[in-house]
């Protein structure tokens, strides 16, 4: 059966009928699979799930990202070879450079690779107004619930009906970029961010526990790694594009993590080469979050 599905902070996903199957490639014996989506579209949501936006050494930008899985009674689902989803991602700013990327771990760290897909489209048309137009025919969008928890991408609850439309950060969206994925999990809509003037910056970090230092870029939607030092007690960031306003994040998670060591820090990129962040304050989870929510 073909589907359309909508979560909670407005992507459509597109599945055609029969596009999933089980890793061995063989067709499904269950008539129904449970489909796992978790939405990235706002700075808070990135930092919280711990998320980068980095292809290698290269700076993105993201438009939102989304991991997505697919299970049923006999195991997990993937895509069938030569199948594909589209995504309906909402967004306040459309680019026509935009890509589609694909992560995948890499020491640790979420790295975006891109994929060998056509280009991203844009669109100004509503999802049911779009998939309408694409298909030529009246659609039913289910709606099921989801939500970004931290670390957690697996929503418990569903619901289904009819969205009329979606609200982000207060705003209804503009339009949105639609891509087309051969994969399912990790799937981010990016641009690459190039500009000549760029700088280095070190930050002096308490390495006696495990430390993760992000650069957090206001006015864009980037967040890049610090790469840590453990003997020089340091984290570089490197090829940072100068004059952008930034926050400088630094957290030491317990490993039941109930408390976190945390520290930021504002600043505008050339002003300081070095930055002293190995104070922490201990709090909570909780703490942390509330402390970074809507700061960027």
């Amino acid at each position: 059966e073909h589907n359309l599905i909508a979560f909670r902070q407005g992507t459509v996903i597109e599945i055609p009928a029969n596009a999933l199957v089980l890793k061995n490639g063989e067709k499904p014996k269950s008539m129904s699979a449970e489909l796992c989506v978790a939405e990235f579209y706002d700075k808070d949501d990135i930092v919280a799930a711990d998320l980068c936006t980095m292809a290698g050494d290269r700076m993105l930008v993201s438009g939102g990202m989304i991991h997505i899985r697919a299970f049923c009674d006999e195991g997990e689902l993937v895509l069938a070879s030569g199948q594909e989803i589209t995504v309906y991602m909402p967004n306040m700013e459309l680019n026509n450079e935009m890509q589609t990327f694909h992560g995948e771990d890499k020491n640790g760290l979420l790295n975006w690779n891109l994929s060998d897909r056509d280009g991203v489209e844009t669109t100004n048309l509503s999802a049911q107004e779009y998939f309408d137009e694409k298909m030529d025919s009246q659609n039913t969008i289910a709606d099921v619930d989801s939500e970004t928890e931290w670390g957690e991408f697996s929503p418990e609850s569903e619901r289904f009906g009819v969205i009329d439309g979606v609200v982000m950060n207060g705003a209804s969206p503009s339009g949105a970029h639609v891509l087309t994925s051969s994969k399912l999990e990790w799937i981010n809509c990016d641009r690459f961010y190039e500009v000549e003037n760029k700088t280095n910056m070190l930050v002096v970090v308490d390495t006696t526990s495990s430390v993760a230092v992000r650069m957090v870029f206001h006015d864009i939607k980037s967040v890049m790694p610090g790469y840590v030092y453990q003997k020089e007690k340091s984290a570089e960031f490197k090829n940072i594009p100068v004059g952008e306003r930034v926050t400088i994040l630094v957290y030491s998670v317990s490993k039941d993590t109930t408390k976190v060591k945390f520290g930021m820090k504002d600043l505008l990129v050339g002003d300081k080469p070095v930055v002293d962040l190995s104070v922490l304050e201990e709090m909570t989870m909780d703490d942390m979050k509330q402390r970074i929510s809507g700061k960027f």
